[in-house]
């Protein structure tokens, strides 16, 4: 059996006692050790599980699992696990702080559409999603080439506005709202949610342009999401 030295017990109990200490000023419960320790596992799928479990742990409570994660991803003695540690926190700091800075977006093609509305006794301008981007809200929502969107919210239209006031409408609110549409869909009136994204850079040319390289627009989405998340982290560094 090995024997720990007394001013080793000492230091460890002493760790454990101020970890413990820190958390009781924090209304999230600390991650379960067990969990912690899986991080750094020979097995890659048990990495993979305690990463993922410790991600739903930081979602209970962002705030505070933020500022654990980044000062566990900055001092772990563990390279890898330090890697587990910084790839939680990106998730975290995309799913909030990156969702909330910016323009909402729904990721269609846009064309005006002339349409009568049942219940309407005048003609509406409605708007035909003529391509729906692969891994947007609307592909997410369910929306496909053809929906004439008619109301989002509580707005219609009337004239060629239409398309310039539904984009309006739509970077008026946040990434991770959820807005509701009325569509026209095979000659009936259906209601739709739409969980709103970020919108992208440039996202704006592809409304009435030739089709947008979807491949192309994923990738620089996941490079604007690491450079956001670069810069984050660097300011952080800095403010300590």
């Amino acid at each position: 059996m090995t024997t720990i030295p007394p001013k080793r017990r000492v230091a460890i109990r002493g760790g454990v006692v101020l970890w413990l200490m820190a958390w009781t000023a924090l209304a999230l419960e600390p991650p379960a050790a067990e969990m912690l320790g899986r991080l750094g596992s020979e097995n890659f799928k048990e990495r993979l599980t305690a990463q993922a479990s410790l991600l739903e742990w930081a979602r209970k409570n962002p705030a505070e699992a933020k500022d654990w994660l980044f000062d566990r991803a900055l001092n772990d003695g563990d390279p890898e696990v330090r890697r587990r540690y910084t790839a939680v926190l990106r998730e975290l700091v995309i799913d909030v702080d990156y969702l909330q800075d910016g323009e909402g977006y729904v990721g269609i093609m846009m064309a005006p559409a002339p349409v009568m509305v049942p219940g309407d006794a005048l003609a509406r301008m409605g708007i035909r999603a003529t391509l729906v981007v692969p891994g947007t809200a609307a592909a997410a929502s369910g929306l496909v080439p053809g929906d004439v969107i008619v109301e989002a919210g509580d707005q219609s239209w009337r004239d060629l506005t239409a398309v310039d006031e539904f984009s309006k409408w739509i970077r008026q609110h946040k990434p991770g709202q959820k807005v509701t549409f009325k569509l026209l869909r095979n000659g009936k009136l259906e209601p739709i949610e739409v969980v709103l994204g970020r919108r992208p850079p440039d996202s704006g040319m592809f409304m009435f342009g030739e089709l947008p390289d979807t491949a192309a627009l994923a990738k620089e989405a996941e490079l604007a999401k690491d450079a956001y998340f670069r810069n984050w982290f660097q300011k952080r560094i800095e403010a300590k």
